[in-house]
């Protein structure tokens, strides 16, 4: 197990379909900070993703993050916030010291580092979580499931 390196720590995400991936994203946050600040995305954000008709509501994706971080245990340690953009928090709050990112958001990281140089906050440390692959040997991923559902079937005659 990680020793919890920081004080507090941002990630941020969707969390449609909470899945497995997302999970171990999640607890990968958890072990890493004393207090997790969680961004999940408004309809704003998701408007323009694949699919944006088949994400949950927010409410729901709220809902269930929620309960996952009580399975958890790590709810007390842990703080939900609506994002509308890109950045949240993660831009403002001084007393910020890492950010939780996958390879494939890790770009955001870089941009979220610069605007914080030029406010004159402390750059925060960026730690890239792998992602979850399933037994397919694909990776885990709700847009994937959403383009999936989305491809016409195969049917035998």
């Amino acid at each position: 197990m990680i020793d919890k390196k920081y004080r507090l720590v941002i990630c941020g995400g969707t969390f449609d379909h909470l899945h497995e991936g997302h999970k171990a994203f999640l607890r990968a946050a958890l072990m890493r900070g004393e207090r997790v600040i969680i961004g999940l995305t408004s309809y704003n954000m998701i408007k323009n993703k694949p699919f944006p008709e088949k994400i949950q509501k927010y409410e729901e994706r709220l809902t269930n993050l929620i309960k996952f971080l009580k399975e958890e245990n790590v709810f007390e340690n842990s703080t939900i916030v609506k994002i509308d953009d890109p950045y949240g928090p993660s831009i403002t709050l001084e007393n910020a010291e890492a950010i939780i990112v996958t390879e494939e958001t890790k770009h955001r990281a870089y941009e979220i580092n610069k605007i914080r140089e030029k406010r004159d906050l402390k750059k925060l440390e960026i730690v890239i979580v792998p992602f979850l692959y399933g037994s397919n040997g694909k990776r885990i991923s709700s847009s994937q499931e959403r383009e999936n559902e989305n491809m016409p079937r195969k049917t035998k005659l």
